[in-house]
């Protein structure tokens, strides 16, 4: 055994990191590189991360100058203590690795760990760690090893694979209703920021939380800018301005990013409607998959389930090393 993995270290490369500053990066050698991962996603694309983060910084892992994995993030400091968070907009971000499918199993764990083991060495300069990390994102073991305590959190996903009718044939018994009632009185159409960011103001000012905390509305503004301009994304919002909706694209792949709903209006079935349009836009335009972003609060969970879609696991990693007072404060 000691042979073996003496002999698998020699076969392996000598990794070597950098952090470099977002802005620094070659925007297309960084795009090929996401577009590339397994865990590659809408959020980590450079124009993205640039909206919703202007100041995010990368730790790239290569060797001899090939990119073995990525891991962009953002940083904060308060009360003179230095913090890694999940920014607000970003599903998940985390670690990012080049596909591997000239190594065998083990070899990949090995390489990973050897990866993850030295970005965990990076992250011990910050006194709080919330990060998320894609579905496909399958190693979560170093992190436990680290002293991270590991979660699981749940993204919501359909497969329009089967078609338009038969997912109409899937929807909830009382979704059909609700959608016909809607056509009755609206239509679909291209909606602009403004639209959209009306509608998020107005339940904020209602006293209404549809976000699950506080909005960053001039990031929230930049990346729904970012979508519309680089044609990754859009805004669809219904003729009466009672609802609108932001989407993605990345490969196959349609992401519902957020909705709102006039909150005097909440019985006009708007967002159910938008949403089967949603999925009509996704699947006409050949896509494999819609990620509804999925969400932890039950009532939003409740809504996206009801359109077919399924619970899908993601790990979410937490250290808290803030003198007690300050999580307490924290809290």
């Amino acid at each position: 055994m000691y042979i073996a993995s003496c002999i698998l270290q020699q076969l392996l490369p000598v990794l070597t990191l950098d952090r470099c500053a977002g802005h620094t990066l070659d925007p297309d050698a960084w795009d090929r590189f996401v577009g590339a991962s397994p865990q590659g996603s809408l959020y980590a694309l450079h124009g993205y991360a640039t909206a919703v983060r202007p100041d995010w910084e990368a730790w790239i892992v290569a060797d001899q100058g090939a990119w073995q994995a990525v891991m962009p993030f953002c940083t904060n400091r308060r009360w003179g203590f230095r913090s890694l968070p999940q920014p607000m907009f970003t599903q998940y971000w985390g670690v990012l690795f080049r596909p591997m499918p000239e190594l065998a199993l083990r070899e990949q764990l090995y390489l990973k760990k050897e990866i993850l083991q030295l970005l965990i060495r990076q992250m011990d300069d910050f006194q709080l760690i919330v990060q998320n990390f894609s579905p496909y994102f399958d190693y979560g073991a170093p992190f436990h090893w680290g002293g991270f305590q590991l979660f699981q959190r749940y993204t919501y996903l359909l497969s329009l694979k089967p078609g338009t009718e038969a997912l109409y044939a899937q929807l909830q018994s009382d979704l059909p209703r609700k959608i016909r009632r809607a056509q009755q009185h609206m239509t679909v159409l291209p909606g602009s920021v403004g639209e959209l960011t009306a509608l998020m103001e107005a339940n904020q000012q209602a006293g209404r939380d549809i976000t699950g905390g506080p909005v960053s509305f001039d990031a929230m503004r930049r990346m729904l800018e970012y979508l519309t301009r680089s044609g990754n994304g859009g805004i669809r919002c219904t003729s009466g301005r009672e609802a609108a909706l932001a989407y993605g694209h990345f490969g196959k792949q349609t992401l519902y990013l957020m909705g709102a709903f006039d909150p005097e209006q909440s019985r006009s079935n708007g967002m159910s409607l938008l949403m089967w349009e949603l999925i009509r836009l996704a699947a006409a335009r050949g896509d494999e998959q819609l990620d509804f972003e999925g969400s932890m609060i039950e009532g939003v969970e409740g809504f996206f389930r009801k359109f077919g879609a399924s619970p899908v696991p993601y790990l979410q990693i937490r250290r808290n090393r803030l003198p007690q007072l300050i999580r307490w404060m924290h809290a």
